[in-house]
């Protein structure tokens, strides 16, 4: 079964008064789940009808609060019986209920979805999993399923290249939308000054030292020892008023951590790091830090702590691997006055070293100028309701008649005055 076998729906429509089907993931307490529901409640807002398809979790409550229709559906399964179960259940439920388009954020939903919708006028989209396939496996076979979305959505680039190579999608069917973050919970506005006092008073930060705060599990991959050596080649004198706290467990790499603690001590530096353990207050440790270091050597598939940061108005170093670039914003891809943070070689400690030299620099005037544009970037391109309503656009344009009217542009265009109508989309290949 091709795309091009399915009947296609009718153009020159408009979200308001259509409905939408999410078969979502189990609905507990956690990201993806609360991204559906704020897409859930951003389609109803736009006058469009939401039903929710998904496990039962805690946070079906919040869907029936304010009107939402939820499906009770077990539709991430790949076993034969169910799919087709699945298929002939979905097909019941988009023809009662006039479903115009069907989102799926699985596999198995994927598969049902598109046996549903063979002989019906439905648009499909689908959302691919945070990471990259191989080139032959079962997953990506069980995958492809995915890749068969009208509109096929991953949340950067980094993913994103590897799905159009694997399954060969035409890159105009391929939108970006970024993980969204709660811009709400990581608001220095609203941070009480008590929890941040109490952090630093834990971690035996000095009174009047700047922090600069690495996440992450001390562990080679990482990236600690990178910085370690770059702190040693920084000038001593930017050093003195800082402190490096190293926020992460150290269970599963004790030796390398032991090992990062010599390398400081034979450099004479050992006084400027901290390595507390894990942090049950995430947003207080993020609101304590001055700076965010995050020196990974190896890809990484999630960003969240660089949406995070920029959204706690702390600017960002990040190594050039997997998906951390693409969430801030530095030169050479932005120029400097949009800057947000800083991009890093991985594994090279004297560029590291010139950018904390560079970063330590900074005036008052300038970093104040720095946070503040790394908030406005944050709430700009990854709140809930603004990621939503990227969604929403795909979805208007899929009703409106097609794909040629979608921006193609790989990097964001950040317009303050229209910041919800901003889109990450695959540029289109060119002929």
């Amino acid at each position: 079964m091709s795309n091009e076998a399915r009947i296609p729906p009718a153009a020159v429509r408009r979200l308001a008064g259509t409905a939408v089907l999410l078969l979502a993931p189990r609905l507990d307490d956690e990201p993806r789940a609360r991204a559906t529901l704020d897409l859930a409640f951003a389609l109803q807002k736009a006058g469009a009808r939401a039903i929710v398809a998904s496990r039962r979790g805690p946070l079906v409550d919040a869907l029936h609060a304010v009107g939402i229709d939820w499906i009770p559906l077990a539709h991430d399964s790949i076993n034969p019986f169910r799919l087709r179960g699945n298929a002939r259940r979905l097909e019941r439920l988009i023809t009662a209920e006039r479903v115009d388009i069907v989102h799926a954020y699985s596999a198995g939903g994927a598969w049902s979805a598109l046996a549903a919708t063979e002989k019906l006028p439905v648009w499909l989209v689908t959302t691919f999993p945070d990471a990259v396939p191989a080139r032959f496996s079962l997953r990506t076979f069980y995958w492809s399923a995915l890749a068969r979305g009208d509109k096929v959505i991953a949340r950067s680039s980094f993913v994103a290249g590897p799905i159009i190579q694997r399954f060969g999608i035409a890159r105009d069917r391929v939108a970006i939308v970024p993980a969204a973050v709660d811009a709400d919970l990581f608001d220095p506005a609203t941070m009480r000054p008590d929890r941040v006092l109490a952090l630093r008073k834990s971690w035996g930060v000095p009174n009047g030292n700047r922090i600069i705060l690495v996440p992450g599990p001390l562990a080679p991959s990482e990236g600690q020892d990178v910085l370690v050596k770059a702190v040693a080649m920084a000038p001593r004198e930017l050093l003195q008023d800082v402190t490096f706290v190293l926020i992460g467990d150290v269970r599963a790499h004790r030796r390398y951590a032991q090992a990062l603690m010599e390398t400081a001590k034979r450099h004479r530096i050992a006084s400027l790091f901290v390595k507390p353990g894990p942090c049950p207050d995430w947003p207080a440790a993020l609101a304590a830090a001055d700076f965010v270091v995050m020196p990974a050597v190896t890809q990484r598939l999630h960003g969240e702590p660089v949406l995070q940061s920029q959204a706690m108005a702390r600017p960002v170093i990040a190594s050039a691997v997997g998906i951390l670039p693409e969430h801030l914003l530095a030169p050479p891809r932005m120029p400097k006055s949009l800057r947000t943070g800083w991009v890093v070689p991985p594994g090279d400690p004297q560029a590291l070293a010139e950018t904390l030299t560079e970063v330590l620099s900074l005036d008052l005037a300038g970093y104040r100028a720095l946070a503040a544009r790394a908030r406005r970037f944050a709430e700009f391109m990854f709140s809930p309701q603004n990621v939503a309503a990227s969604v929403l656009r795909i979805y208007n344009e899929l009703l409106e008649g097609g794909f040629d009217a979608l921006h193609t542009q790989l990097i964001p265009t950040i317009n303050p005055t229209n910041a919800a109508a901003t889109s990450y989309l695959v540029p289109r290949a060119h002929h």
